[in-house]
């Protein structure tokens, strides 16, 4: 191979892979905390790590429309995301997608930058790594990790609509989850905060939805955790960690530190030694 070909390989690599990244930080940053120390620092959420499959999880930074728009650290052996990080802006009421979007990258390296529909990937390779649209059936909803009610930007409200940034839900537990988690963080920031991080995930349970010979994971637990900085007093924070089917709030997570310590536990040896912090050591 000339060199002029190999260095057009390797830009066509770096090019495909904008959206499945090898880190974060190099590429969407932006929507994690920053270290107050140094600025150009963000600290994503503890990446979870598989000895046995090192290529397990998989870190997207979400794009739609040609912009970044948050992100998504993924579990491809369960079929469902880890966590969902975003900065909250404010909300408004804004349009829903009437169809859910897929990452073409996790099936096809080589494949569309940007999330689309489930067309972009070879019907072969389609949905080897990731949940697609006929493995939920009308019992589990497609629970959104990153909502649509804490935006206030019409393009990011369309891109929480993929399946890597959803997790199955009951009915009732969405309509729970969304009257007694994000609705609540909707109305706890506008009071005290214009601009906060967000991270929400979930933990792999001991269920599956079955389809086809495909299965995808139903969580045991959803999480999601608020850091407002540049307050006086210091950061603003609170954590909520939920049992699903029914939803059920535990009342002893109310800190961050308490949801880390919860999940250091729930993760297992999934994290290291120094166990899962959400915010690193700037929220606790």
């Amino acid at each position: 191979m000339t060199p002029p070909a190999l260095l057009l390989l390797l830009l066509f690599i770096s090019l495909a892979e904008g959206h499945v990244v090898q880190s974060f930080k190099g590429t969407c940053g932006q929507f994690f905390i920053t270290d107050p120390k140094d600025q150009n620092n963000h600290i994503p959420p503890t990446i979870l790590t598989d000895n046995q499959d090192p290529d397990r999880y998989k870190q997207i930074c979400q794009r739609y429309s040609s912009q970044y728009r948050y992100a998504t650290l993924y579990d491809t052996q369960n079929r469902i995301p880890v966590y969902s990080a975003y900065q909250y802006t404010g909300h408004t009421k804004l349009k829903r997608k009437t169809t859910w979007m897929i990452e073409p990258q996790l099936d096809e390296l080589t494949a569309s930058r940007s999330m689309g529909s489930e067309s972009k990937v070879d019907k072969s390779k389609r949905g080897n790594y990731q949940a697609l649209n006929k493995d939920f059936n009308s019992t589990y909803h497609k629970g959104h990790l990153y909502p649509v009610c804490h935006n206030d930007n019409q393009p990011c409200a369309y891109a929480t609509f993929t399946l890597t940034n959803a997790a199955p839900q009951t009915s009732s537990d969405n309509l729970d989850w969304y009257h007694k988690v994000e609705a609540k963080v909707n109305k706890e920031l506008e009071k005290i905060c214009n601009t906060a991080h967000i991270v929400t995930g979930v933990v792999p349970g001991s269920k599956w939805m079955k389809k086809d010979n495909r299965e995808v994971n139903i969580p045991s637990h959803f999480w999601t955790a608020y850091c407002c900085t540049g307050k006086p007093g210091g950061p603003v924070t609170r954590a909520v960690l939920a049992q699903t089917n029914p939803l059920t709030i535990d009342n002893n997570v109310v800190t961050v530190d308490d949801l880390n310590q919860k999940l250091s536990s729930l993760y297992g040896s999934s994290i290291p030694a120094t166990g899962f912090e959400v915010f690193g050591s700037v929220c606790k």
